[in-house]
């Protein structure tokens, strides 16, 4: 029996098919499954590589063609058996890119674009490579056999192939793998959609609900609308936290301590360059930070070393370690710019 929140799947065949749903998917995740399988890679993936290595080319490169070439091989433009590609308004675009691509005499670079393009909005939406259309895809193909009463055998290829494209997905728009599959990774987070039957915890649950709803957390009408969204099918709504979590945009105030600056320490001051505020230490707001009190005497401690000054940037983000690893880069970056008496 699997318990996903306060959810029974007393029925063992759907039972089977979640397990193996949720190994499949973290599998992916791992360093040792790249080693087997490669990085994951899915349709968008590599239109998006694609679409990089001919953006600001005026003529088509060799070296670039033939990488082209190796991954319109690739079984994602499998224009007979794979779901995507072989769909009517989709093979013609992907057979002419082979062919342009192939063809060695004459390349229109701007047709090959354009076609790149075509291909990008009809398996993603509108939006383009930032679109969640082709997530909600995959996701609703998933729930679909998962809940089909099929025996795991008759969809485990499928179930595997959509786990790898889903994992891929979530890497591309932004992810972090270890994110991912952590403490406080996706699964971890679909369990706690039992919490949102209980009106005490509801409001605090982990869950990742749909913005419209998740924007009413703090307001009076929370629990009406809650009411109405728990009327859907609770197995469907629980998977769907997927695409969820795959719309939130995170925003939080980053600070970052530089160390090993000569500085007295009677000097304080607070600064902006380059949409990052410079302080001192003693303009850090520990006071009102939001966290546990073990957490605040760590990051209390983290900020009260001699010779250091602060960098805060206000950030948006889908991962807070790959956001902080960027963003110190560029701090190094401006620092360079700078010069502290």
């Amino acid at each position: 029996m699997v318990n996903l929140g306060r959810i029974n799947i007393e029925n063992p065949i759907l039972d089977k098919k979640v397990k193996f749903f949720h190994d499949y998917f973290h599998y992916f995740l791992l360093d040792s499954s790249k080693k087997i399988d490669g990085f994951p890679e899915n349709h968008l993936t590599y239109l998006e590589k694609i679409m990089e290595r001919i953006d600001n080319l005026t003529k088509m490169q060799p070296s670039i063609r033939k990488v082209i070439a190796l991954w319109l091989d690739e079984n994602e433009f499998d224009t007979v058996n794979d779901e995507f590609s072989k769909k009517k308004e989709i093979k013609p675009l992907v057979i002419s890119l082979k062919s342009q691509i192939k063809n060695t005499k004459s390349f229109d670079l701007n047709s090959f674009k354009d076609n790149c393009n075509k291909i990008v909005n009809l398996v993603n939406g509108t939006e383009g490579l930032l679109g969640k259309q082709y997530f909600n895809d995959l996701l609703k193909s998933q729930i679909s056999m998962l809940q089909c009463p099929h025996e795991l055998e008759h969809h485990k290829l499928e179930i595997i192939r959509n786990s790898r494209w889903m994992v891929a997905e979530f890497i591309r728009q932004g992810f972090d793998e270890k994110e991912l599959g952590g403490l406080e990774g996706i699964f971890r987070r679909l369990v706690n959609f039992g919490q949102l039957k209980d009106k005490k915890k509801a409001r605090k649950a982990a869950f990742p609900l749909p913005e419209d709803l998740r924007s009413k957390k703090e307001s009076p009408d929370f629990e009406a609308e809650l009411e109405k969204y728990l009327e859907g099918n609770h197995f469907e709504l629980q998977f769907q936290g997927m695409l969820n979590s795959l719309n939130i945009m995170e925003k939080a105030d980053l600070y970052f301590r530089i160390g090993d600056v000569e500085i007295d320490e009677n000097t304080n001051f607070e600064f902006e360059y380059n949409n990052v505020t410079f302080m001192t230490k003693d303009k850090v707001p520990l006071e009102n930070l939001n966290a546990e009190d073990y957490l605040l005497e760590d990051i209390k401690k983290h900020f009260s070393f001699e010779n250091i000054i602060v960098a805060k940037i206000t950030s948006e983000f889908k991962s807070a370690s790959i956001s902080s690893k960027r963003l110190k880069m560029k701090f190094q970056n401006l620092l360079t710019h700078l010069t502290i008496y």
